[in-house]
């Protein structure tokens, strides 16, 4: 958290926080991507490359360093979360957690096939989680209250979404503005990245209302919305309360109004349920790997690779705009971890994710 440090130096002494990610992450410009969407202002803010020493990285690195802070303070022993059976925050807690010396627990529910999915649970294996599969959000929420009423349990939110994970993005936020004035990049006049639990757009937005950076940021939702404006109305309750939690910790951090004229939130590429992977996600996955060597996942990442396709192509994003995407997937290849684990070792409920019928 160096670079919120470096702004408001008396958090520093004051805010749960532990170094585990290797930041800055790079910053890319996409001449081959460009080339090929007829667009010369085209940059990857490199959030898979978080992981140090090759451990496993993505968005969920920065949320993790202050949450996992917290749990080592207040004195917890196991640390349990919950998603879909193929999620990436679930699989970054793990790592994260057993380095620290934590037991994790996994609370999942079931999501569409995917090879992400197989991927993810072998490495929640080999990082020894004790996974818990669920038939639905009811059953989970039940053993959830029941594992709480331990004090040496601390748990962290679907994608370690509140208000003290949301910093972990907030800091993002300022780092990309010290790469903006060291002439790493432009400061960026759009910026795509996913939205699901909140937490990243959250951290951002709010970053860079107080970093002074006047990016627009066009959020793409990764599931359909069950409840109207539900989405929209999270994200600005997790704004508000970390811009909060900052200001009473610091009353230095200025309270900032949600910026409205500065996101919206794309619609285009959800798909009919979570986990469902779009025609337009994977040319946007091939477009990605083809071009820049970037491996992207159908859920969340290539979504809002999409979205950026979609609107370059189409001309909705001008030809002298510079834009941004800020890759939030670890495309890592870890098959030298995966190809040791049996997926019989895993719980029988998810046995189904390997075995073609």
């Amino acid at each position: 958290a160096q670079y919120l440090f470096k702004q408001f130096q008396a958090l520093r002494s004051c805010t749960p926080y532990i170094s585990l990610g290797q930041f800055p992450t790079p910053i890319k410009k996409c001449e081959s991507l460009g080339h090929a969407l007829s667009h010369s202002n085209i940059f990857i803010k490199e959030d898979d490359k978080t992981g140090k020493s090759g451990l496993y990285g993505g968005n969920k690195v920065r949320k993790l360093e202050f949450l996992l802070a917290d749990a080592i303070q207040k004195g917890a022993r196991t640390i349990i979360t919950c998603g879909g059976v193929g999620t990436n925050h679930g699989l970054a807690t793990v790592c994260y957690a057993r380095e620290l010396g934590f037991e994790c627990i996994l609370l999942l529910t079931y999501q569409p096939a995917s090879p992400v999915v197989a991927h993810n649970l072998l490495l929640d294996r080999y990082f020894g989680a004790n996974i818990l599969v669920f038939p639905d959000f009811q059953a989970r929420n039940i053993q959830l209250n029941e594992f709480l009423k331990d004090n040496v349990v601390y748990f962290i939110p679907v994608g370690g979404s509140n208000a003290l994970g949301v910093l972990g993005y907030v800091n993002a936020a300022f780092e990309l503005r010290s790469q903006i004035e060291q002439g790493e990049l432009p400061e960026p006049d759009v910026i795509y990245v996913p939205i699901g639990s909140c937490g990243t757009v959250a951290g951002l937005l709010l970053g860079l209302s107080l970093s002074g950076i006047k990016s627009r940021v066009v959020a793409v939702a990764i599931e359909p919305e069950l409840v109207p404006g539900a989405l929209e109305s999270k994200l600005k309750t997790l704004f508000v309360q970390a811009n909060q939690f900052l200001h009473d910790l610091c009353s230095c951090v200025s309270v900032v109004e949600f910026p409205e004229s500065q996101f919206k939130i794309c619609w285009d590429y959800c798909g009919p349920e979570y986990g469902v992977w779009l025609d337009s996600t994977k040319r946007a996955m091939e477009l990605f790997k083809e071009c820049e060597s970037v491996v992207l996942e159908g859920t969340y990442s290539a979504k809002a690779a999409a979205a950026l396709v979609a609107d370059v192509e189409e001309g909705k994003v001008e030809k002298d705009l510079n834009v941004l995407f800020w890759n939030t997937y670890c495309g890592l290849d870890f098959s030298h971890l995966v190809s040791a684990v049996d997926y019989k070792e895993l719980p029988v409920e998810v046995h189904g994710y390997f075995e073609v019928v």
